[in-house]
């Protein structure tokens, strides 16, 4: 029990409470307060983050055979809101001894059922609807199963033969926005050339993010050290990334499970460009019309790094741009549906989180959605286009993008 038995005391310290799944849910009406995501698909105790707890306990305690937990454990989108608003997640764990911290978190929800995850996929228990996506990993070094020599087949040649080895800035792409949604990354590439940013980009390989959060914590590992070792080799002071799991993996994931210091700073783009904005760096283009839109916060970035005002600070400098919250933001957003692997091993489920999430959207009347995550774009893309198409739903730096002059 590599995962799980360092995180048993965690595991006995659940009060069982049920603040994690929350129980207000009026359908009809478009309100809903469970913060499990999955309880609202899914609306039995045993998905619930308490479930999972009770089951991880009966797990350590052998009661239970792995092979009847995978759709329990892995119906987990990772979304964080079970930890934001478990009581005992604000506490911290004291030695009672020593006096001293010992965890930041007396119980931390999230983490457990990530480990949970990750002890069952290491005795090879896992949603079978995962297989293409660990064999791509694997095979391939992304998630999209394409080959890793095309990543940067987007990327005009003429700026390919101009990066130096060697800058100030990478840009580290992430796998669906080099293979799925290169529109991100020419925007991204186009801001940057702009702007006259100091850049290159690097041979990276998925951040390893998506395998994490599915229990394959091997894999991750290595795509984790190739990336480290190739970001050396570019002596940058600053990382640059457009996608919200590559912002969570580079920041916090490779710190905390790799203890590595990567001595470089990991900003997302609109971190960057929002300083620019202050330092009067970046010229943007009048436009007489107002477009309405919605600002959908990507669990990633936002729930596990608190990354909340730098997008929209950035969406209310554009010119024509009227920004308004859904009825879920912030720290109380709602997940996109389609983290934690449940886009592959789930996709009834993801779609049916992602239509209630173009839902909200469509309540308060907007034209469009703007996130900072490909994977968000992609589950929200497919819930409006199952609903008619009565929303669209765009990147950030494509909207940026459309209104920035050179400088």
């Amino acid at each position: 029990m590599e995962y799980l038995r360092p995180l048993k005391e965690q595991v006995y310290s659940c009060l069982r409470c049920g603040i994690c799944r929350g129980d207000c849910v009026i359908e009809s009406s478009g309100i809903y307060e469970a913060f499990c995501p999955i309880y609202l698909v899914k609306p039995h105790d045993v998905f619930t983050p308490r479930g999972k707890l009770m089951l991880a306990r009966a797990y350590l305690e052998g009661k239970t055979p792995p092979e009847q937990l995978i759709d329990y454990v892995f119906a987990c989108t990772n979304c964080n809101n079970c930890t934001l608003h478990c009581p005992l997640a604000q506490i911290p764990r004291v030695d009672y001894k020593t006096k001293q911290v010992t965890e930041a978190r007396l119980l931390d929800p999230a983490k457990i059922v990530e480990a949970f995850k990750a002890e069952l996929f290491s005795k090879g228990f896992y949603p079978k609807g995962l297989n293409t996506l660990l064999e791509s990993g694997k095979e391939k070094h992304n998630v999209c199963f394409e080959p890793h020599e095309e990543r940067f087949s987007w990327l005009p040649r003429e700026v390919k033969e101009s990066l130096p080895k060697q800058a100030k800035y990478v840009y580290f792409v992430g796998c669906l926005s080099s293979y799925r949604f290169t529109n991100i990354a020419k925007a991204t590439v186009e801001i940057l050339e702009k702007l006259d940013v100091d850049y290159t980009l690097i041979d990276e390989w998925c951040c390893g993010s998506s395998f994490w959060r599915i229990g394959d914590f091997k894999t991750a590992e290595e795509m984790a050290m190739h990336n480290l070792k190739e970001i050396s080799r570019a002596g940058a002071e600053y990382i640059i990334v457009s996608c919200a799991d590559s912002y969570r993996a580079l920041k916090k994931d490779y710190a905390e499970k790799l203890k590595e210091d990567l001595d470089i700073k990991v900003l997302h783009i609109s971190e960057l460009l929002q300083s620019f904005v202050k330092e009067n760096k970046v010229k943007l283009k009048k436009v007489e019309s107002v477009l309405r839109v919605a600002y959908h916060d990507p669990c990633s970035a936002a729930k596990h790094v608190d990354l909340y005002h730098p997008p929209r600070e950035l969406l209310k400098a554009i010119p024509g741009i009227e920004l308004f919250e859904m009825l879920h933001n912030k720290k109380g957003s709602f997940c996109c549906g389609a983290g934690g692997g449940i886009t592959y091993a789930y996709p009834d489920v993801a779609l049916k989180l992602s239509s209630m999430r173009i839902q909200e959207a469509l309540n308060i009347g907007v034209k469009q959605v703007i996130s900072i995550c490909p994977l968000c774009e992609s589950s929200l893309s497919k819930a409006s286009e199952a609903l008619g198409k009565p929303i669209e739903v765009l990147d950030l730096v494509e909207v940026l993008n459309q209104r920035l002059e050179r400088t």
